[in-house]
C-alpha cells in the first residue's frame, strides 16, 4: 500500500466488529436474535403404568432454552406429536374448563386431557387441561400468561392423563417429536415458532413381548342356532414350546350336550403332529384347551388350524363381526404362568341375527264370530325381508272360500301375486317376499281379504302365530302380540272370563272296579275345530298303564296319529294328536275308546265329575280345565282327621294356628 495510506480491516476483524454492534443493540433493546438457536435442552417421558395396551399417565419433563409465556398479543402452546399413543378422555365441547384463563373452540376429534404439575405448583406454567387429538396423535398444552412461565432453569415435570399406550414402541422413538408454535388460534400458528419441531430426547421402549400375529374364527355354516363347525387358527410372533397350551375363549358357542370333558378336533396338512390327541372344553368358562405335544415347538410365525368336529357347538343367535368375546391365550404346562394374554380374534365371521318379528298384530273389520271379513296383519322385523323369504302364520280355525287371499295396501307389491296362500288342514298362511321389504324400520300393513273368522278365540290368543322360513325359525314361533277376542257367548262376563272356547270333555268306565283293568269311553266336543298336529290332553292322575303307545278304537279312533293315543308314565297325561287330513269337527261328538286289552287301570277312588281330571287343548289352544263328567270310582274321598290348635290358646292373645289334615287320597295343586 501506497504509504500514509490508511490500514485496511481484514475480513475477521470486520465480523468480530459487527459482532460487537450487534451485541451493543441487543443491550440498548434495539435487536432481537433469531429463534433458530432456540431448543428443548430436556425433553423426556415416562408411563406409569407401563406396558403395551395399557391406559396410562405420561410424566413429561421440560426445559427450554429460552423462557415462555403467553403475552397478550398471541397463544403460546407446546405441542407433542406422539404417533400410536391414543388420548383417552371426554370429547373437547369447547367450554370454558376450571382453572382455564383462555376456553377455546370445540373439536369432536380431541380428548380433554387432565394435567397436573408436579414442579411450580403455586405458578404452574400450563393450563390445567390439554387437548388430544385422536386423528393425528398431537397433545395440545397451552403456556399460560404471566406469572405462568416454562423457565430454561427448572425442569418443568407435569403429568398427564391419560393415553392408551401402543402395543410397542423403540427406546427414544425418533417418531416422537415437540414444537413450541405460538399463534392468536391453535387452528393458525405463526411461522416462526419459538421452538422448531424436534424429536423428544428421552422416551422408555415399550416391549411387547409374546403375542399372537393372527388369530381367526370361522363356522361352518355361519347361521344363527345352527349346530356349527368351529375353525380356529392361530399365529404366534415367538415360538411356543414345553407342551404349552392354547386356550381358545369361544363365548356364547354351546357345546351339544352341554358338558366337560375331553374334545375331539381335527386339523389340516400335519398340524396333527403339533397337538396332544384330545383337546379339553370347560363348559363353565366356555373354553376350548389344546395341547402341545412334548418336545414339539411351534415354531414363530407358523400358522396353525384346529377344527371342532361337525355339529358339536351350537351358534348363538347373533354374533357380531370380528367378536371380540372370542380370545387365544398360550399358558405354560401347569396352566399357571400366561405366555401370550388372552388376545381377541383378528377375524371372526358374522353370523347374522335370526329373522323375527318385533311386533305383530292382527285386527278384524268384523269380529263376529264365524264370519267372512277382511283383517289387517301388521309387523316389523329385525331385518330387511329379503327376496325368497316366507312369513307364516298359524291361524287355527280360520278358513276361506280360495286357497289364495287376496292382498290389499301399500307393502301388496312386495309380495308374490299380491296374495297369500292358505292351507286349511294346517292352518297355516304363507305370504313368500318377491322385492325386498325394509320391514325393521317401520311397521308394515296389509290387508288380508275374504277370510271366515272361527267361533272362539281369546284376546292375544296364543295359538295365533308367526314365523318365517329362516333356518331354525320353525323352532322359534312367536305369539302374535296383539289380537282381538273373538267371542259368540251372549254374556261378556262369559267372554271376559275365557270361556268362550270349550273342549267338553266326558270319560266312562266300564267296568268301574278300583284300580282294575276297564274299557274307557271318550266323548269329546269341542266348540272350534281342531286340525292335523292339534292335539286333545287328557290328564288322568291316578290311572296307570303299562304302555307308552296306546291303541285305539271306537268310530274316532283313526283320526288320531296311528290310531293310538300316547301316554306318559311319570306326568299321566294321555295326548290325542290328529292324523294329516283329520279334523275334530265342532258340531259333533268324536268317540274314542281304549280297549280293556291295553290294561289301563283306574285308580283307587274318584268323587264324580272330579276335578281332579283335566283336559286342554293344544295347536288349538284351549285352557287346562275340569272334565266335564266322569263316573265315581271306589269309596268317597273324605277327610278322614282334622285338628286346628292355638298356641297360646288365652282369650284376646295373638296366636298362632296350626291345621292338620288327613284325607284318604292324593290332593294336586291347581
Amino acid at each position: 500500500r501506497p504509504r500514509g495510506a490508511p490500514r485496511r480491516a481484514r475480513g475477521w476483524q470486520r465480523a468480530a466488529a459487527a459482532v460487537v454492534l450487534a451485541l451493543i443493540g441487543v443491550v440498548q433493546g434495539q435487536v432481537q436474535l433469531p429463534d433458530l438457536a432456540n431448543t428443548f435442552s430436556a425433553s423426556t417421558l415416562a408411563f406409569f403404568p407401563h406396558g403395551p395396551g395399557l391406559t396410562s399417565r405420561m410424566t413429561v419433563v421440560l426445559r427450554p432454552s429460552v423462557n415462555m409465556s403467553t403475552p397478550p398479543q398471541f397463544r403460546q402452546w407446546v405441542v407433542l406429536t406422539l404417533p400410536t399413543f391414543t388420548p383417552v378422555g371426554p370429547v373437547n365441547q369447547g367450554q370454558q374448563l376450571p382453572g382455564q384463563e383462555i376456553p377455546v373452540r370445540a373439536k369432536p376429534s380431541e380428548r380433554v386431557m387432565d394435567v397436573t404439575p408436579l414442579t411450580e405448583v403455586d405458578n404452574p406454567p400450563f393450563e390445567p387441561y390439554a387437548y388430544g387429538n385422536a386423528e393425528d396423535y398431537t397433545v395440545r398444552l397451552q403456556v399460560r400468561p404471566l406469572p405462568g412461565v416454562l423457565h430454561t432453569n427448572i425442569d418443568t415435570q407435569l403429568v398427564i392423563c391419560c393415553f392408551e399406550l401402543p402395543l410397542s414402541s423403540p427406546a427414544n422413538n425418533p417418531d416422537l417429536s415437540i414444537m413450541a408454535p405460538r399463534g392468536v388460534t391453535p387452528d393458525l400458528y405463526y411461522t416462526d415458532p419459538t421452538i422448531e419441531t424436534q424429536p423428544i430426547k428421552n422416551c422408555p421402549e415399550i416391549v411387547r413381548g409374546n403375542f399372537w400375529q393372527h388369530v381367526q374364527f370361522q363356522f361352518d355354516p355361519p347361521v344363527a342356532l345352527s349346530p356349527t363347525t368351529v375353525a380356529m387358527t392361530f399365529q404366534a410372533a415367538q415360538a411356543l414350546s414345553r407342551e404349552a397350551r392354547i386356550v381358545v375363549k369361544m363365548t356364547g358357542l354351546t357345546r351339544t350336550p352341554a358338558r366337560d370333558g375331553e374334545l375331539d378336533f381335527a386339523t389340516t396338512g400335519s398340524d396333527w403332529m403339533v397337538f396332544a390327541d384330545k383337546g379339553f372344553w370347560n363348559n363353565t368358562e366356555e373354553t376350548a384347551t389344546f395341547f402341545l405335544r412334548a418336545g414339539v415347538y411351534l415354531d414363530a410365525g407358523t400358522m396353525v388350524q384346529v377344527r371342532t368336529l361337525p355339529g358339536e357347538f351350537q351358534l348363538p343367535g347373533y354374533v357380531e363381526p370380528n367378536f371380540e368375546g372370542f380370545t387365544v391365550s398360550a399358558m405354560s404346562s401347569d396352566g399357571i404362568d400366561a405366555i401370550i394374554d388372552p388376545t381377541p380374534v383378528s377375524q371372526s365371521d358374522y353370523v347374522p341375527p335370526m329373522l323375527t318379528f318385533v311386533y305383530s298384530e292382527l285386527r278384524y273389520w268384523d269380529e263376529t264370530p264365524n264370519t267372512v271379513t277382511n283383517m289387517n296383519l301388521t309387523f316389523q322385523s329385525n331385518r330387511p325381508l329379503i327376496p325368497g323369504t316366507q312369513v307364516f302364520l298359524k291361524l287355527p280355525g280360520f278358513l276361506s272360500a280360495v286357497l289364495e287371499v287376496q292382498l290389499e295396501g301399500p307393502y301388496k307389491v312386495h309380495f308374490a301375486q299380491k296374495r297369500a296362500e292358505l292351507d286349511i288342514p294346517e292352518n297355516l298362511m304363507t305370504l313368500t317376499v318377491e322385492n325386498t321389504l325394509y320391514s325393521d324400520t317401520r311397521n308394515i300393513t296389509l290387508e288380508v281379504h275374504g277370510v271366515q273368522l272361527p267361533p272362539a278365540l281369546y284376546q292375544n290368543d296364543p295359538s295365533l302365530k308367526i314365523w318365517n322360513s329362516d333356518p331354525f325359525s320353525d323352532d322359534f314361533k312367536q305369539v302374535i302380540h296383539s289380537s282381538p277376542r273373538v267371542c259368540g257367548l251372549p254374556s261378556p262376563r262369559d267372554c271376559a272370563a275365557e270361556r268362550q272356547k270349550t273342549l267338553d270333555v266326558e270319560l266312562s268306565y266300564n267296568p268301574q272296579f278300583p284300580e282294575a283293568p276297564t274299557e274307557v269311553t271318550i266323548l269329546i266336543t269341542p266348540n272350534v275345530m281342531f286340525y292335523q298336529g292339534n292335539a286333545v290332553l287328557l290328564y288322568m292322575y291316578g290311572f296307570t298303564c303299562d304302555q307308552n303307545i296306546i291303541g285305539l278304537s271306537g268310530p274316532g279312533g283313526s283320526k288320531f296319529v296311528g290310531s293310538a293315543a300316547t301316554w306318559n308314565f311319570s306326568t299321566s297325561v294321555l295326548s290325542l294328536i290328529l292324523a294329516p287330513e283329520q279334523t275334530l269337527p265342532n258340531d259333533e261328538t268324536t268317540v274314542v275308546m281304549i280297549p280293556l286289552a291295553r290294561n289301563f287301570r283306574l285308580p283307587e277312588r274318584l268323587t264324580e265329575n272330579d276335578g281332579i281330571l283335566q283336559t286342554e287343548g293344544v295347536g288349538v289352544i284351549i285352557t287346562k280345565r275340569a272334565i266335564a263328567r266322569s263316573p265315581p270310582i271306589g269309596e268317597p274321598k273324605f277327610v278322614t282327621e282334622s285338628t286346628l290348635t292355638f298356641a297360646p290358646a288365652g282369650a284376646n292373645e295373638i296366636t298362632r294356628v296350626s291345621v292338620m289334615i288327613t284325607v284318604n287320597s292324593d290332593i294336586l295343586p291347581e
